[in-house]
């Protein structure tokens, strides 16, 4: 899982796993899920296949674990695994996450949800191929919210990427 975690190196998507991708969105809005599409070829499945969406709705509670109560955590599942906990902390520099100022982190979230939805021909999305080819880089806003692909559930999009949970 940290290897694949590349969306600090800039890498097109999230995660990329056996040729196929997760490309992780988050909000705290309460109403609707507005999503930054940083390129064409971020939604596109010609690149990536199978590709997925995680849309991930977070709250802002009391009652939450801050940003680095979750590293902390995460470093703890990685103890037995110095290799992985090595490319973990680098990845969480490269992603702008400094132990030095932890307490700086302080709001607090919640999972509020996360829905998994692969990238299929009804996805709403502009693909390389469909935009005309005087079009060279793009950015859109895609509003999740409104996309009725099925949720396929974190299970079943690692199944389709190869990896065993």
């Amino acid at each position: 899982a940290t290897e694949a975690w590349q969306g600090p190196r800039h890498g097109l998507h999230d995660f990329v796993l056996n040729g196929g991708a997760i490309e992780v969105k988050a909000t705290t809005a309460v109403e609707g899920f507005p999503a930054k599409i940083a390129s064409l070829a971020q939604l596109d499945d010609a690149i990536a296949s199978p590709l997925f969406v995680a849309a991930v709705r977070l709250s802002v509670a009391a009652t939450g674990t801050t940003l680095p109560e979750r590293v902390d955590s995460l470093r703890h599942l990685l103890v037995a695994s110095p290799v992985a906990r090595t490319i973990f902390d680098s990845r969480l520099v490269e992603a702008g996450f400094l132990d030095a100022v932890r307490e700086r982190y302080v709001r607090r979230f919640l999972s509020a949800g996360i829905s998994v939805m692969r990238v299929t021909d009804g996805f709403p999305r502009l693909p390389t191929a469909s935009v005309p080819r005087e079009v060279r880089k793009a950015s859109y806003e895609l509003e999740l919210s409104m996309v009725t692909q099925p949720d396929v559930g974190l299970a079943a999009a690692f199944g389709e990427l190869g990896v065993q949970t």
